[in-house]
């Protein structure tokens, strides 16, 4: 018998038949994750018979498409980015991290797990969860930013393994956990000047102060009470301090203000975070009195300060005293070069016109005698007419032979 078979239009052409032998074969990729089994008939139709009596049949078939592990797993997302407090304990929960397999059980089970980056050490990824926590305390003040990378690897039965890699960036917000601290004055606790005679709405000093926090947590403002006392009087001090640059003007004259009079200013330097945390500074102003002008400090210096640019220059305190010192040593410099000027020349006039009595030999004597030719010059300034001509001594010389005695008298012979 010969039978032909064919497919029911049911196949949708996702199988071919072979007519004759009646064998079935995929015509497209099957895929478990798609249709995990195919149903159709077949019919099968008698060619010996008459044509008046034709016999056909037909079959349900049912493919069952088994599954593999052929899929990739995926990542939701490429690049995950988390947030966490600094401060918090270990194992504080960070964020989760999620792959996808399109494989059907027990395909689709995956693994996570921390494979690079820097910082994965800092952090734990639970393997079967994805769930990423700290492994230490964070302090945002040493590191705010931490990144490292995550891996999902098939765990099936098939023989190649399948991974899909994120990149994960971890932030640390900044908690209010540092007090601001105040840099000028040095420690808390300092002092400036000002002159009797500065103008109202002068920049006096300026308090600095930083905190480590960032944002709200960090931005600073400054206040204080000016209903202090003053230390040396009860007056109220005629300051202001601005609040967010903590710059002290001068709010009233202190021309009657006594000189030394100190004043008190407490200053309270607070931060916006929630709760906000403060600290203290103590700045004394003292009102000197006004020298020439400048305002001075008790240190030899006095600060002047522009307003507009807030440009500082400093200015001596003894102004005057260095006038008066440098005008004695001009001075000095000037009458030694007056005097060095006259010995020239009255040496110059001895060596032109020497007096009467006197030799060129004898000047040459008294140049190699101790006392010299300034000597010389000096007693012609003074005594130029009185001055007696220096005696001219005689020279004798005497031949002897070797065992005679020898007795010379040397008499000087004194021209009047």
């Amino acid at each position: 018998m010969c039978y032909r078979y064919r497919l029911h239009d049911d196949a949708l052409n996702r199988v071919t038949i072979d007519a004759l032998t009646g064998d079935i074969m995929s015509a497209t990729p099957l895929d478990h994750e798609a249709d995990s089994f195919l149903r159709f008939h077949v019919l099968a139709t008698d060619d010996t018979a008459d044509l008046d009596e034709t016999r056909s049949a037909s079959a349900l078939v049912i493919v069952d498409i088994h599954n593999v592990d052929d899929e990739v797993p995926v990542f939701e997302q490429r690049t995950y980015t988390f947030s966490v407090l600094e401060n918090q304990p270990s194992m504080t929960l960070v964020g989760h991290v999620v792959a996808i397999d399109a494989d059907s059980p027990p395909y689709n089970q995956l693994q996570y797990s921390l494979t690079g980056g820097a910082d994965a050490d800092d952090f734990v990824l639970d393997p079967k969860t994805g769930s990423l926590r700290t492994r230490k305390m964070l302090d945002r003040e040493r590191k705010s930013e931490y990144h490292m990378t995550a891996m999902a690897e098939s765990v099936g039965q098939g023989t190649i393994s399948r991974r899909a890699f994120a990149n994960v960036t971890v932030n640390v917000d900044d908690l209010n956990d540092h007090s601001p601290v105040v840099i000028s004055p040095s420690g808390g606790n300092g002092s400036s000047h000002v002159s009797s005679s500065a103008l109202t709405g002068k920049l006096v000093t300026r308090l600095r102060a930083v905190d480590a926090d960032t944002g709200s947590n960090g931005q600073l403002a400054y206040e204080w009470n000016p209903e202090l006392e003053t230390e040396t009087g009860s007056s109220r001090p005629p300051f202001l301090v601005e609040p967010s640059t903590g710059s002290v003007y001068l709010t009233a004259p202190l021309d009657d203000v006594p000189d030394g009079t100190t004043y008190k200013l407490s200053v309270v330097v607070r931060d916006s975070g929630m709760p906000p945390k403060a600290s203290t500074a103590n700045l004394y102003i003292i009102v000197d009195k006004d020298v020439l002008g400048a305002e001075r400090s008790r240190s030899g210096a006095a600060t002047v300060v522009d307003r507009g640019e807030e440009k500082f220059r400093f200015v001596l305190e003894g102004k005057l005293q260095l006038i008066v010192v440098i005008g004695v040593i001009v001075l000095c410099v000037l009458v030694a070069g007056a005097l060095l000027a006259a010995i020239v020349v009255c040496r110059r006039r001895r060596t032109r016109c020497p007096p009467d009595g006197a030799t060129s030999d004898a000047g040459k004597q008294g140049d190699s005698s101790g006392t010299g030719p300034v000597t010389d010059v000096i007693d012609d300034v003074i005594e130029p007419a009185t001055r007696k001509p220096k005696p001219k001594p005689l020279a004798a010389v005497v031949t002897v032979s070797k065992n005679d005695h020898l007795q010379v008298r040397c008499t000087c012979i004194t021209t009047v």
